[in-house]
């Protein structure tokens, strides 16, 4: 069990290493919730990722929709 937590090490363990795959390593994670309180017995596992990919990622797109209709229409 981590230590304040009601999660277990394995449990904490895969979480990060998903985490770690899939986001930036500037971006944090935070588990909240029933998890993070010995009195409580929670049953579901709450994370907030504060990421900056998704806006990365819709400027992108973003930019690239006019490129894309210009090429459309040029051919």
């Amino acid at each position: 069990m981590t230590k304040g937590m009601c999660i277990n090490d394995q449990e904490m363990t895969a979480i990060k290493n998903r985490f770690k795959e899939l986001f930036c390593d500037s971006d944090p994670l935070w588990l909240f919730g029933s998890r993070v309180n010995l009195d409580d017995h929670g049953g579901d596992i709450d994370l907030f990722i504060d990421t900056s990919i998704l806006k990365e990622l819709a400027i992108f797109w973003h930019s690239l929709r006019p490129k894309i209709l210009t090429l459309l229409n040029t051919n």
